[in-house]
């Protein structure tokens, strides 16, 4: 190939439609407009359904691949603050089950996460912040035998959790 059909082939795949034949570089396309970051993904709004059921606008996120994901510790303390916002209002409706729990009784406790979709073992992945949050507010770890874990999708244009307490 000689130097301008070089130069043809690269200014044709490169959009630029004619060159400089005396010119050996080729030239080079007018700069393009960076993509806009990423909206912030739409949050649902915060609310209590009586008698002991949240709504809380927190994203939560399955695992990274297997990778060693350390944002994952800021996360969790952001998805801890937001439960703690969302519930800490309305901490009364909790009293009679952690009530039953210090009796020795069963206590169900459902997340539904809100937005796409994630498989059985990343969905509890995702929810783990806000399980021990929830356990921090019955004064018990989260592997006490009276804890009954219940965890489900929903596939929905908004992110956020469904917190269920019966």
């Amino acid at each position: 190939m000689t130097p301008e059909q070089t130069l043809a082939y690269l200014n044709s795949c490169s959009g630029v439609e004619s060159a400089s034949i005396g010119s050996r570089a080729p030239m080079i396309a007018e700069a393009q407009p960076k993509p806009s970051k990423a909206a912030k993904p739409k949050m649902v709004a915060p609310e209590f359904i009586a008698p002991s059921t949240w709504l809380i606008p927190v994203m939560t996120y399955g695992p990274n691949g297997g990778k060693i994901d350390r944002s994952a510790i800021g996360r969790a303390g952001s998805q801890r603050k937001a439960v703690a916002a969302a519930i800490s209002p309305h901490l009364g409706a909790l009293v009679p089950h952690i009530e039953r729990f210090h009796k020795g009784e069963r206590v169900a406790i459902g997340f539904t996460r809100l937005g796409r979709p994630l498989d059985d073992d990343n969905l509890r992945y995702a929810m783990k912040a806000i399980r021990d949050m929830m356990a921090l507010y019955f004064g018990a770890e989260d592997n006490e035998p009276q804890f009954c874990w219940q965890y489900k999708n929903r596939l929905h244009p908004r992110n956020g959790i469904i917190v269920e307490v019966a």
